[in-house]
């Protein structure tokens, strides 16, 4: 009955549900069995289900980043380790709540973590990447236009010197959310 644990699970049945209480040596053969949870039609629809859930993931990560501004954001905290929202707004020249949004949905495609400290939230790019999103993120380092990045580490700059500034808080022991 070790098969048919196996499948039921993938397929979210729970092992009391399994109806087929079958001797060990006609378990692994599933021309003897007759259960609904070993057939060749559950184990595809099982094969199935697994490669839509992977190709929605990957679509997930190359939809994160098809927008310029997410790209921007990659290819910042690639270069530059941590950065606060207000350090993405004005490097960017965005509103707060547009760069929120972006970098939002980046940590939701598993592409950074972050990292709450005081009233600001720092993210950088997750140290554990996903091999899709490794492969995303090495396009950004071959492809991003070198004097685009230049401009975007003299703005960043520009801002960490300015006086419009805030002093931030000293980092406190809060463990990084989404670090992988």
């Amino acid at each position: 009955m070790g098969n048919h644990r196996i499948v039921g699970a993938a397929l979210g049945v729970a092992p009391e549900q399994h109806r087929g209480d079958h001797p060990p040596a006609a378990a692994d053969k599933r021309d003897n069995c007759t259960c609904k949870f070993f057939s060749e039609k559950s184990l595809q629809t099982t094969a199935y289900t697994v490669m839509i859930a992977t190709m929605r993931t990957i679509a997930g990560r190359f939809r994160a980043a098809a927008d310029e501004t997410r790209l921007q954001i990659l290819a910042l905290l690639d270069r530059h380790g941590e950065l606060c929202v207000c350090d993405v707004e004005r490097t960017l020249r965005i509103s707060q709540s547009k760069a929120s949004r972006h970098l939002r949905y980046l940590v939701s495609r598993g592409f950074l973590a972050d990292r709450p400290a005081g009233v600001w939230v720092h993210y950088r790019i997750k140290q554990q990447l996903e091999p899709t999103s490794a492969a995303v993120l090495a396009a950004v380092r071959i492809a991003f236009p070198k004097d685009a990045l230049a401009e975007l580490d003299r703005r960043l700059a520009s801002w960490r010197a300015s006086a419009e500034r805030p002093a931030e808080t000293p980092p406190q022991a809060v463990a990084t959310r989404g670090a992988g």
